[in-house]
């Protein structure tokens, strides 16, 4: 009777163990998805940005904008 006792506290603590041991394994894999799924947005937003970036840096240099500038529109800044 003893020996079916200690085989079935061993086992259960293995159980408990394994038990534990994978919520700890799936919290961290949940986080690092999180992880990814930030990295990605972040990706996405500084893609969004560089092209919008580039879209206005474009406008502001094409021929046609130039004609648009006149001296009412141009501001000279000095700094000493």
């Amino acid at each position: 009777m003893t020996l079916l006792v200690a085989v079935a506290a061993v086992s259960v603590a293995t159980l408990v163990w394994m038990g534990v041991r994978l919520l700890t394994q799936e919290r961290a894999l949940e986080a690092q998805r999180l992880q990814d799924h930030r990295e990605a947005a972040a990706d996405r937003a500084v893609a969004a940005l560089e092209q919008a970036l580039l879209a206005e840096e474009r406008r502001l240099t094409s021929p046609r904008t130039a004609d648009l500038w006149t001296a009412d529109d141009l501001l000279i800044v000095v700094a000493s």
